[in-house]
């Protein structure tokens, strides 16, 4: 993620949880992450559960996509019309910076999927 620095840009460099957690442990670890990665500037992850999280905290997000297909398919299919959210298929530094410049330039903004579970309703009141 990118700080909210005023006059300088860091990084802060995220990483899954290495050891296990009591569940009382596990809810502190996400909301202290929730919390950092909604005052971050940008995300800029390789992991599709980093481009989730940017997009419920509402932080602007580069996504590398990665060999699975998994988070092409998630931006294609659920998140293709967030102007804050950009897929990269290329990551290096000069792609990344131009991608970090117009994701925290554009609105930020929920994704509305309402209509794509209309089917899946529709099915179950059959």
């Amino acid at each position: 993620a990118i700080d909210q620095g005023t006059t300088s840009t860091r990084a802060i460099v995220f990483d899954r949880h290495g050891g296990r957690l009591d569940y009382a442990g596990y809810d502190r670890h996400l909301e202290a992450f929730l919390r950092q990665l909604g005052q971050a500037r940008c995300m800029v992850t390789d992991r599709l559960h980093g481009l989730i999280f940017s997009v419920i905290t509402g932080t602007p997000c580069v996504v590398i996509e990665n060999n699975n297909h998994k988070i092409r398919a998630t931006v294609e299919t659920w998140l293709g019309n967030l102007p804050s959210v950009r897929l990269l298929t290329d990551p290096e530094p000069a792609a990344v910076l131009v991608a970090v410049a117009a994701v925290t330039a554009a609105p930020v903004r929920r994704p509305d999927l309402s209509s794509a579970f209309q089917p899946l309703i529709a099915s179950l009141k059959g």
